[in-house]
């Protein structure tokens, strides 16, 4: 199943909270059964989706929501791309992915000296027009990397020690050692000798001691079949965008070629959060972002729940995370203390009708002043047939029968 993940309006939680909740999803995983984060646009908007496995879902959740307090997270139907659509897509590869990529904390405003989200740039070009026939998608799959996989990059962490005959040979040695395709990884452990001599003792490597997740980075462009030119300048697009993280060492390479998938690179928790996170109230400023349409605040403890020793007066459903427990106002406080304000069309009638047909019902008098008229002609038709005598209707406007 795929979650929207919708964070509050001037979120001020930034990437680290996310390497947390990945560092733990990475020991909820020894199976390896991964998860795929998305950056992904519905009709113009740009937002953050998740599709995880079953086991997985309820502990994303609950830590995502305790990471970033008031974010919604509502359920997506999987849409298959129409007969009249096609879908062009490329990937992405990290390579050298022993080096480690620019991570959020470098990005920062030398002038004012404040945090500068690296997923600005991204979510700007991702972001498409309104009619929702041109979609955009950044799928990030990744899983916790097998001990094979960390050992052989290990080894090439050594090997890269090596006194190589020139900085050109050294990059085409780790560009061949890390690439996807196992022929080349073959090749460059031929040409290690030949091209090198007499190791250094390696520096330690923080990127080898923590977790580790073997990725896979895959941008999509939905659309019609004509508009194939347009697709394919976005996908160019899309991907320079990835193009500030990359170092001196290593960079985002686009790979055409599917055909040589059995492994991914290799990416930490951190820099894994500085590729998809939920954007920092600092890019506020980017038009067109997915956000809660409110923030949700967990209810108090002694809440007012119906209970057949002291009845009270439903007024609607808690939602807070998983909570849906109806609530409601004791007798006492709905005579002392409610008042009822919003503005035009946010269903201020329909809330007192639903107050005072509860009131009729529990047999209690209701006093009803309506200067338009229409609730009171709502209000009429939910009177039991058992109150029917009870009612006194007085209308102003009837000069014959005002009662």
């Amino acid at each position: 199943m795929r979650l929207s993940i919708r964070p509050p309006a001037g979120n001020e939680r930034g990437p680290v909270h996310t390497e947390s909740l990945l560092r733990l999803l990475y020991q909820a995983d020894p199976s390896r059964r991964g998860i795929e984060l998305q950056v992904r646009t519905d009709r113009g908007e740009v937002g953050l989706a998740v599709e995880c496995p079953d086991e997985l879902r309820a502990l994303f959740r609950e830590a995502l929501l305790d990471a970033y307090p008031g974010s919604s997270i509502v359920p997506l139907d999987g849409t298959a791309p129409r007969h009249s659509q096609h879908c062009w897509e490329c990937e992405l590869w990290w390579t050298p992915d022993v080096f480690t990529l620019r991570t959020a904390d470098t990005f920062r405003d030398s002038v004012a000296g404040r945090f500068v989200d690296p997923l600005g740039p991204t979510f700007s070009a991702l972001r498409s027009g309104r009619s929702g026939r041109i979609e955009c998608a950044i799928r990030l799959n990744l899983k916790p990397a097998s001990h094979r996989i960390v050992r052989h990059s290990e080894r090439i962490h050594r090997q890269a020690a090596r006194r190589f005959f020139s900085h050109e040979l050294r990059h085409r040695y780790l560009a061949l050692a890390t690439h996807p395709q196992r022929w080349r990884r073959f090749l460059s452990r031929l040409l290690l000798r030949a091209i090198s001599h007499s190791a250094h003792e390696p520096q330690p490597s923080e990127k080898m001691t923590g977790p580790l997740f073997e990725c896979r980075l895959r941008i999509e462009i939905t659309s019609a079949f004509e508009a194939e030119d347009f697709a394919r300048r976005k996908l160019r697009e899309i991907a320079g965008a990835f193009g500030q993280f990359a170092t001196t060492d290593a960079a985002f390479i686009t790979m055409t070629s599917r055909l040589h998938r059995r492994r991914g690179f290799l990416l930490t928790p951190s820099e894994v959060s500085s590729l998809w996170h939920p954007l920092a109230e600092t890019e506020r400023a980017i038009a067109r972002v997915e956000t809660s349409n409110f923030r949700e605040v967990e209810p108090p403890l002694r809440l007012p729940v119906a209970s057949p020793h002291r009845p009270v007066t439903l007024l609607g459903r808690v939602q807070f995370r998983l909570q849906r427990d109806q609530f409601g106002i004791y007798l006492d406080d709905l005579r002392r203390h409610l008042i009822v304000v919003g503005k035009t069309g946010s269903g201020k009638s329909n809330f007192l009708q639903n107050v005072v047909v509860q009131q009729i019902e529990q047999n209690r008098g209701v006093v009803l002043v309506d200067p338009h008229g229409q609730l009171v002609e709502e209000v009429l038709e939910f009177i039991p047939p058992r109150r029917t005598n009870d009612v006194i209707l007085f209308d102003a406007s009837d000069r014959q029968f005002p009662v």
